[in-house]
């Protein structure tokens, strides 16, 4: 009885010295060194996460921005690109189904396509879209602004965000475009990808143009790349899009926006490796980490070994000092994550101006990073731990 009461006694004295805390500040320029080593970790895990959804990210985002309830796509379409054109034919089919209440045609062309930069006269290959100008096929705000004057012949509308070696991205500049002479009258934000450098869009008929008009003579034999649905207000977009399944033949697919945006995401998450070099850098910078985190807890307690050794010659249980252990690696991994945090935020910034590439750091996908600090701390405490287990009183004397 008497040893379970001095083991409560124990407990509660563990509760009110903050041991943990005492033992992690004591030495501030060994903390400022602990905390630097997890800030690094930190950052290493939020960079290989950035690029991983930087890359979703830069995928989907000209599909989240199609002004689209359903996408009719190619039966074989896995992203936005490469191209699978299927026959305009399947968008007028839809258009009579019940619920629909507009369809929008877009035309795509990748590898016909060279921007001539004026400044050195060196031809580009970028990603041109093809739209009818009374069509609001984007919902970005440019586009929908400048559409109309796409009605004009040879004109167009260019990315801002493309890469800088396309020359000039301004309104009332001139261009070629596939060694056609191009008025630019405005421009847009989209921003490169993974595999695009540059976008540009003009009208259909600027489109036909300038890369031919892919038809049989008539026009419901055009391919289009894609065709953008919308639903009526109040209906089941679910119903509707299995009603349109039905009117059309198997060579397309019926899609919602939200489904093809998480085609595109499976398809360079698990059918390209660039998808699996940034899921198992996020795995090797967690296990960095870990190592990191190991190297500091170990390190600080063999130099503490006599202090814990001592409270064990005072009665406390190898399960409080392995509390104590545990706390301390908590502390380091919360006060890690905020310098690595802020430290990432700047590395965002400057990769997404630097590259183009979108790098969305969100409240979700930090707090992802900070659970994954914790826990990494929290591995690395629990094998750096037996050695406070196996310490031995004696070694005070």
């Amino acid at each position: 009885m008497s040893g379970h009461q001095g083991g409560g006694a124990h407990s509660v004295r563990a509760g009110r010295v903050p041991i943990a805390w005492l033992s992690l500040v004591h030495r501030k320029s060994r903390l400022i060194a602990s905390l630097g080593g997890v800030a690094f970790a930190s950052l290493l895990m939020f960079l290989e996460l950035g690029f991983r959804n930087g890359l979703f990210d830069s995928q989907t985002y000209v599909a989240r921005m199609m002004n689209a309830d359903l996408v009719i796509v190619n039966s074989q379409k896995e992203a936005v690109v490469p191209k699978l054109p299927f026959s305009r034919r399947r968008l007028l089919q839809a258009k009579g189904v019940p619920g629909i209440v507009a369809a929008y045609p877009l035309y795509i062309d990748e590898y016909h396509s060279g921007w001539k930069n004026s400044q050195n006269g060196r031809d580009y290959p970028l990603l041109v879209y093809g739209m009818n100008p009374d069509d609001q096929a984007f919902l970005i705000p440019d586009v929908q602004r400048l559409a109309a004057s796409l009605k004009q012949p040879d004109t167009a509308i260019i990315d801002s965000k493309s890469r800088n070696f396309y020359g000039a991205l301004k309104a009332d500049k001139t261009a070629e475009l596939r060694r056609r002479r191009m008025r630019i009258v405005g421009t847009f934000e989209l921003g490169p990808d993974f595999r695009t450098d540059g976008n540009v869009i003009v009208s259909d008929r600027t489109f036909f143009n300038t890369f031919g008009n892919p038809t049989d003579g008539s026009s419901e034999a055009a391919r289009v790349e894609f065709g953008l649905l919308k639903v009526a207000a109040g209906e089941d977009i679910k119903a509707v899009q299995q009603a349109v399944t039905q009117a059309l033949p198997s060579d397309v697919r019926v899609l919602t926006k939200d489904e093809f945006v998480g085609l595109i995401i499976s398809f360079w998450g698990t059918s390209k490796p660039v998808g699996y070099v940034f899921g198992l850098g996020m795995v090797v910078g967690f296990l960095i980490g870990v190592a990191i985190c190991y190297q500091i807890l170990y390190t600080d307690i063999v130099d503490n070994l006599p202090q814990f050794a001592t409270l064990k010659a005072i009665g406390y249980h190898n399960r409080q000092l392995v509390f104590v252990v545990l706390e301390k690696a908590l502390y380091l991994s919360v006060l890690g994550f905020i310098p690595g945090l802020v430290i990432s935020l700047l590395a965002y910034a400057f990769l997404q101006v630097y590259s183009g590439i979108r790098m969305e750091l969100t409240l979700l996908r930090a707090l992802v990073v900070m659970l994954a600090t914790i826990a990494m701390c929290l591995v690395a405490a629990g094998i750096a731990i037996r050695r406070v287990v196996n310490s031995d009183p004696a070694e005070v004397f």
